[in-house]
């Protein structure tokens, strides 16, 4: 999409190497990396959802 330099750095930064695990009743699960992912809950999340569909 054209994005270069310290924005693309920004950006690849903070969608790379991302983890998740799930919890219930207090046990968790494994750490797994998510290759693909927009974070939920954050203010760019919408509009990086967009740009990633």
């Amino acid at each position: 999409i054209g994005i270069r330099g310290s924005s693309y750095t920004w950006f690849e930064s903070y969608l790379k190497s991302r983890r998740q695990y799930v919890s219930i009743d207090g046990n968790k699960s494994e750490n797994v990396i998510v290759k693909y992912s927009v974070p939920q809950g954050s203010v760019l999340g919408p509009l990086l959802f967009i740009i990633f569909v």
